[in-house]
Parts: C-alpha cells; structure tokens; sequence
C-alpha cells in the first residue's frame, strides 16, 4: 500500500482524534451482531473526535447458489434449500 497524502501536523481544535474501523458487518447473514453494531455505531456518533473507515463487507453478497458458507451451512448444486 503507498501512502499518498499523510498529516504532518494536526491542526490543534482537531485533537485529539479518535479514529474507528468498522468492517465485516456482512447485515443479512444470520450471524450478524446488529446490537454490536448498534452500539458501535452510537459509540461513534457521541464521539465529537470521531472519524471512521469503513473496511468493506458490510451486507452478506453469497447467495444460497454459491459454493460457499452460508448461515452456517455449506450450500452446493446438491443440497439447497
């Protein structure tokens, strides 16, 4: 990964920053802990300091065709559901 721009100096009104990653939600699947984030989420928003990145897989995309893990289950040509 290459740096393109980086902050030498933090304007002083801005500190402290307080940064959050939020990825891997994958809303739609079985397994996920909407309270969690829920309370991420309000974590953030009550966070005057707060910025966040968001680092992808936030709804669940395999389908129930797919040859992968799906709520737990192994979803093939032979087994859907």
């Amino acid at each position: 990964m290459k740096v393109v721009k980086c902050l030498e100096h933090i304007p002083e009104e801005l500190c402290p920053i307080n940064i959050y990653f939020i990825g891997d939600i994958h809303e739609g699947n079985c397994n996920c802990n909407y309270s969690a984030l829920k309370e991420a989420v309000k974590i953030i928003m009550d966070d005057p300091n707060a910025y966040w990145f968001g680092m992808g897989d936030y709804i669940e995309a395999i389908t129930h065709t797919g040859d992968k893990s799906f709520g737990g289950v192994k979803y093939t040509k032979t087994n859907k559901s």
